[in-house]
Order: structure tokens, then sequence, then C-alpha cells
């Protein structure tokens, strides 16, 4: 037996009001690290870029697709209207996300440095 009640990170105590305000937490959370990631005013590349953004966009991943589920398999119908609800949010926010013009410019600005200083060729395959 475990320890801590949920060794894997997840939660299934969640209630239905706590989803529903659960997403404007994480909106704001996620929106504070990506103007963090694209206001960096020092040299781009691949650590404080790219990995910065993938990094972000795991986390956001991590913790909507366990709220995302309850809308499938919860027995409460509250909670997966709440769930649905969630579902839909986080999808609006994740598809302005990506519309964002000063995210194209970060990922832009990367791309032109990694070329020229030659970085873009030394990145492993998984990079």
């Amino acid at each position: 037996m475990h320890a801590k009640p949920n060794p894997d990170g997840l939660r299934w105590d969640h209630t239905a009001a706590e989803i529903k305000d659960l997403y404007k937490k994480q909106i704001k959370e996620w929106n504070a690290t990506m103007n963090e990631i694209v206001g960096f005013k020092g040299v781009r590349n691949f650590e404080n870029t790219v990995h910065a953004i993938s990094n972000l966009e795991s986390d956001m991943e991590l913790k909507s697709v366990q709220i995302v589920f309850y809308s499938s398999v919860a027995v409460n119908k509250e909670m997966r209207v709440a769930a649905k609800e969630y579902e839909k949010a986080i999808s609006e926010y994740n598809l302005d996300l990506w519309m964002r013009l000063d995210v194209y410019h970060c990922f832009d600005t990367y791309k032109k440095i990694a070329f020229k200083d030659g970085s873009f060729a030394k990145l492993d395959k998984e990079s």
C-alpha cells in the first residue's frame, strides 16, 4: 500500500464546483508562464523557447486530461457537465494560445537564431 493516497499525482476527489473554478485558475497560471516565456529579453535558444513551451504544453495536458476524463466516467451528472464545461474552456484557451502573435514571434526569433548560429543542426532527434 502506498503512503500517499495518490502516488501518481492524480486526484479523484474533485467536486463539480471545484472543477467549475479550476480552469480559471489554470488558465491564469498558464498565461503567466507563457507571458514569461515570450517576454524573455535574452538571446533565444532551445531551452528558453522550445523546451520551455513544451514543458508548458505538458503541464497543460497533465492537469487537464484527468478533469476531461470525468466527462466520460463520472456517475454524477453535475460532475460530467462541469467537466464538459471545463473541456470547452480549456479547448478555447488552447486555440487562442496558439494563435497569439507573440508566441509565433518567439518561435520565429528562435528559428532565425538557431539556423544562423548552427545550433539547430546540432539538436538531437528528440529535440
